[in-house]
This record gives structure tokens, sequence and C-alpha cells, in this order.
């Protein structure tokens, strides 16, 4: 046993401290432990002062990275005020400085929000002129562009005009420029007359200011805000190759699939050079560059005109930026054509990747399109009802009804995607994807739909008594309903529409709206005993009285309901009939009566 003198002992960042009569064993392992740590501790600081000591000839010690304090005589310290004298000096060294120094008292006055127009003008003019031939040179500049913005805010048409003519030739610059290119998006919106000279400095510079993150929403902004169908095609064009450049009057106006359909030997290159001009943008780092519509539409037109499989091999690259397209028209057409494209994979994975985002798709006015393609190609129904259907299930009804997006992802559920009920372009839309799809889906539409609304019919059902039978009257809920009878009324609807014939049919059916809907209800139902339960619970004698009666008539186009219809009227008739010999016989008794009192007086 031997004693152990250190008092304070490091290994690695654990200190140990001791008494000097502490006593070690030697054979321990904390002490052969720490024992090795202070010589590996004493190597390396011998090693490092020998390095110090050759680098630098410093004396031994010497850490040549420590920094030594400057002489105190050395130090100098500048006081605020000469701190913001240098740093005005350093600005007006800039080019263009002094201009914009001298117009900044104008500009202070000109954009104060109490003057009136007439007390405005004296500062404008003053600005106007001041910033005259310099404005290519101002506008580079955080202020300067600023200057210029009130200048198109508050001045004259003419001084606007000058502006333009000044600029001519420089607007693609400006709008690479992080504040010039506000100054071009203003006067687009301010000069419509001007517009056409402003966005021609752009033909043939769409592709490489597409990849541009300011020059990009300038871009974007002629194309959706001040572009028409023909404009808009003629501006594809550029993404097509430079022949389209060079012969515009041979494709003017046209769009890809009319190009194609002309041209079908251009069909390679022409679909080569726009996957290249999408893959570029999306390789992008700047965020708003997939925002924009004509990426969304250069997109759509390759979904269109490329083939199945070559579309299904590059979903996966455009997965990840398929959420942030949808928000737009294009965008969600694509975005449906994808569905209908994808293998049982990727749909998988469409399916996850919406999931957060239902809520909004659902009532989105494009978006609600990718939820209704979800629905019509994913053949994973029990994915679907874990995702889509019970988004659905999280809202209140009278909520999906007031919504006219999320209305027709309810409609979707029970009816195919038809004229009835969604616009011709969508039809189109999912006509072309069905067909598609005929390649991709395995499971029949009819029994995927059925097994989706099997999940939500009981709840609508539900919703529907409670409003009976004020909710017959409203015209798309009476149209639903009429969609879900061919899964069949619950049997407590079934109960509830008999309660209300057979307590108010002599007041609703004389309602053109209730009569109505009974009649498509009737014409719709397939169970001929189901049928006649129901027609039977209508009071007979009161139906006849008005025109509420033709609610009958698709019964009579069934054999068994005619039956029942004509001994209905058969029995109705012999009441009648029964009824006017009862009135003829009280008539008689009336007339005799008078007689006889007549007599006797």
């Amino acid at each position: 046993m031997v004693p152990f003198g250190y008092k304070s002992l490091r290994v690695d960042t654990l200190v140990f401290r001791t008494s000097p009569f502490t006593i070690f064993d030697p054979g321990s392992p904390l002490l052969k432990t720490v024992a090795m740590t202070v010589q590996e501790e004493k190597k390396k600081s011998s090693f490092t002062k020998r390095k110090g000591d050759a680098a630098t000839g410093q004396q031994k010690g010497h850490f040549p990275f420590k920094k030594t304090k400057q002489p105190a005589e050395e130090q100098t310290f500048k006081s605020h005020k000469e701190q913001k004298a240098l740093k005005k000096e350093r600005k007006l060294a800039r080019p263009g400085a002094d201009i914009l120094e001298q117009a900044k008292g104008f500009w202070e006055d000109c954009r104060r929000t109490d003057l009136s127009d007439d007390d405005r003008k004296g500062p404008l003019d003053s600005l106007f002129e001041s910033l005259k031939g310099h404005y290519k040179e101002v506008l580079m500049k955080n202020d300067g562009s600023r200057m210029v913005q009130t200048l198109i805010k508050y001045g004259s048409k003419s001084q606007k005009e000058a502006i333009v003519e000044e600029l001519q030739g420089h607007f693609v610059d400006l709008a690479k420029n992080a504040y010039g290119h506000f100054i071009v998006e203003k006067l687009l919106k301010a000069l419509p007359s001007f517009r056409p000279q402003i966005i021609n400095e752009f033909s043939g510079k769409l592709s490489s200011c597409m990849k541009h993150k300011t020059a990009s929403d300038i871009i974007d902004t002629i194309y959706s805000d001040y572009s028409k169908l023909a404009q808009r095609n003629e501006m594809m064009h550029e993404f097509y190759g430079k022949e389209f450049l060079l012969f515009k009057e041979q494709y003017r106006g046209l769009g890809l699939v009319e190009i194609l359909q002309k041209h079908p030997d251009k069909r390679e290159p022409v679909l080569k050079r726009l996957r290249e001009s999408i893959d570029g943008v999306l390789k992008k780092e700047a965020t708003n560059l997939i925002h924009h519509s004509i990426l969304h539409r250069m997109i759509l037109d390759y979904a269109k005109c490329e083939e199945v499989k070559t579309v299904r091999s590059w979903i996966p690259n455009i997965l990840d930026a398929l959420m942030e397209i949808v928000h737009t028209e294009d965008g969600a057409k694509a975005a449906v054509l994808f569905i209908a494209m994808a293998g049982a994979k990727e749909r998988k994975a469409i399916v996850k990747a919406c999931r957060q985002y239902l809520a909004k798709l659902i009532k989105d006015e494009y978006g609600h399109l990718v939820v209704i393609a979800l629905m019509s190609f994913v053949d994973d129904t029990v994915l679907l009802e874990k995702s889509v259907v019970q988004e659905l299930k999280q809202h209140e009804v009278n909520e999906l009804f007031d919504n006219r997006y999320s209305r027709q992802v309810l409609f979707a559920l029970y009816t195919p995607v038809d004229g009835r009920y969604f616009v011709k372009d969508t039809v189109e839309l999912f006509a072309l994807a069905q067909k598609i799809a005929l390649e991709t889906s395995k499971k029949p539409e009819e029994l995927r739909r059925r097994e989706l609304a099997a999940h939500m019919t009981p709840l609508l059902y539900a919703h529907f008594s409670k409003r009976l039978p004020e909710g017959l009257k409203a015209p798309m809920i009476g149209s639903l309903i009429m969609e879900m009878t061919g899964s069949g009324l619950s049997e407590d609807f079934f109960n509830d529409l008999k309660t209300v014939l057979s307590s108010e049919s002599a007041t609703i059916l004389c309602d053109p709206a209730y009569r109505s809907f009974f009649k498509k209800l009737f014409k719709r139902m397939s169970s001929e005993e189901r049928l006649i339960e129901l027609a039977g619970a209508v009071n007979m004698e009161r139906l006849f009285e008005s025109e509420a009666a033709f609610v009958l008539a698709p019964l009579l186009t069934r054999p068994t309901c005619r039956s029942f219809v004509m001994d209905a009227i058969a029995k109705l008739k012999k009441m009648t009939e029964h009824a006017k010999s009862l009135a003829d016989m009280a008539n008689r008794a009336s007339a005799g009566l008078s007689l006889y009192t007549a007599d006797r007086s």
C-alpha cells in the first residue's frame, strides 16, 4: 500500500479530488487509468511546445495561436458621430449616391399619406426631374427602387410613360435584380398600353428567366395575369426548342397537343426538351419556382403527351413537389393524370403525401379534383377509408354541403364524374384519366365506389333524417339522396320517409319541389316491394284532388306497381260512387222534407 499524494487529477472531463493521505492499491484499475492519462497529457504538452518553438521561433511555452493585446497607445476608438460620418462618406462614394441623396428630400414629401393631390404635385415633379436620365442606375438600389415606385403610384401618365421609354431594353436585367423587379411588376400593372412593349423584351429569354429567383416571378405574372390562351401557348413554345422561336408564324397560337398532331415527327425532341426544362427548374433550390403556374402548365403538357410508362418512371422525381402544384388548375389536372398513370406503389406514396393536406384539398377550387382522382383510381380502398373518408367524417355534413367543392367530393362517392354534377372541363379530364387507368387499375370503378360509400352512407342518412322534410327541398341534398338510393335506403331513413308521406302527403306533394323529389325517388328505387310500401303511405283520397297525383307516374311503368295504382284508383272510384249515391239520397231526403214542411204549413 502506498500513499497517493496528488490533490487533483483530471481524467478526460472528470476531476478527482483527493487528500494527501488517501491510500490506493497499486493494482487498482483506477490508479492505472489515471497514471496512463497523466503520461499522455505530458507527451502532448511537450510535443505542442516543441512544435511551437520550431515553427515560430518563440520562447518555450509560448502558444502562437493566442492573441496578444494591442498596446493601449495603438488602440483607436471612434465616437458614434464619427462612425456615422464615415458610413455616410462610404455611401456617397457609390455610383449614383449623390443623385439619390438629392432626391431623398423630395421623396420624403411625396410619400406622405396626409397630402392632397395638389400638395403632392410639386415634390413629385421635383423627384421626377431629379431622377430623370438616371433611372436604370438608381433602380438597382433599395432606396432608388422605392423612389421610382412612389413615382409610379402617384405620378401622371406622361411621367410613367417617360420612365418606360427610358428603361426600354433593360427590363430583363431589372427583372433579375432584387429591387428592380418590383418596378417591372408595377409598370405592367399601371400601363396596359405599354404592356406588349415590356413583354416583348422577354421573348427568347423565358427559359433562362424561369430558373431565376426574381425573374421567374415576372414571367409567371405575365403568363397568369396578362396573357390569353393563344399568348400562353406561344410563351410555352420557348420550352419546346429553338425551332419554335425561329418559325413563330408556323406554330402561332397552337398548344403542344395540336403541334404534335400536325407534326408527329417532332414528338421525341420536343418532349425531351420540355422534360429538361422542367427538371432544370425543379433542381433549383429557390422554393418559389415550384409555385408558378407556367411550370404547372409545362408539367401538364408533358403528362398529356408523353407515354404512360415514361411518365410513371418520372413520378418519383416529382412526388416531393406534387403537393406544391395542386393549387392551380393546370397543376391539379397534372396530378390527376399522375394518379391515373401511377402503379400501386406510387399511388400509395401519393396518398401518404396528401394525407396531411386533405382538409384543405377537399375544399380547394382545384385541389378537390385530386381527392376525387384518389377515390376514382386507387385500388386500396382500406387505405382510402383511413385517409380520405375519415377526413370527410371529421367535417360536419352541413359544412361539406355549404362548400361547392367538398360537395362534389361527396357526389363522387356515389356517381361517376359526368355532366350531371360536374363541368365539361372536369368531365373531359376524367374521361382521359379513365382511359389511362384501364391499364393501371385492377378493381372495377363501381366496386371501388361502393366500398368507399359504405363507410359514409350511414352518417349522411342520419344527417338527412334530422332535416326532414325541409331538407328534401334543397336541390343538391335531394340529388345526393337520389344517387345514394343505388346503394339502398337505410331502414331508419325509409321509415322516416314513410312517416312524412303518411302524415303530410296532402301538403308536401302539392309543392313542386317535394313532388319532384318523390317522383325521382320512386323512379330510382329498384325494389318494387319497398316502392309499393312507400307509395302505400300516401293518402290516396287527397292525392287525386290536385296535380300531386302525378307523383305516382313512375309506378305505372312497372307491372306490379301498376296493379297497385290501378287497384287504389278503383277503390277510390267505388268510394267516390258510394259517396255520390249517399249524397243523392241526402239531397232527395232534404227535398222531401222541404215539401212535407210546406204542405203542413
